[in-house]
């Protein structure tokens, strides 16, 4: 009687043991990992007709850029999501959204030259995000307020 109540058991024990290894092999693949993102900012005060230093871009990987500017009477904010490619031929592309007063979806690609207009940062459409001249890596941000005007302020934020 022993023996036959040992060898019900033992197909019980297999199968309890096989489910048992089944949800561990599930639930170590089942595990999610999440990366930070890299944050870089880069604060600006362009007197008028000024360009802010040259800010680099990651290569071969999107970046979403942000700017804004906080100069009184010329607030705004402007986004775009970039990306500047690793081989050749090497250029720069991007779309997104410009400030207020006639806010608009932007979109482009630049293999470099003359400096294109990105965006446009602040409500009254003096201060711009643009492609460094010349480059295929790097923007800037250029305040195109007429001399004697006020000094632009803000920030740029970029995320990848």
């Amino acid at each position: 009687m022993m023996t036959a109540l040992r060898s019900s058991r033992l197909p019980r024990i297999a199968l309890a043991t096989v489910v048992a290894v089944m949800t561990l092999v599930l639930v170590a693949n089942a595990v999610q990992s999440i990366s930070v993102p890299n944050i870089s900012a880069v604060s600006y005060a362009l007197a008028p007709g000024a360009n802010s230093p040259d800010i680099t871009l990651a290569s071969g990987t999107l970046v979403l850029v942000m700017a804004d500017c906080t100069t009184p009477f010329r607030r705004g904010v402007a986004q775009v999501t970039m990306q500047r490619t690793s081989v050749a031929p090497l250029f720069l592309q991007w779309v997104g959204l410009s400030s207020p007063a006639g806010p608009a979806v932007v979109g482009d690609w630049f293999p470099g030259g003359v400096s294109p207009h990105i965006v446009w940062v602040d409500f009254a459409h003096q201060v711009e995000l643009r492609v460094v001249p010349g480059s295929t890596s790097a923007i800037d941000v250029q305040s195109l307020i007429p001399a004697g005007g006020p000094v632009a302020t803000g920030q740029v934020k970029l995320m990848w």
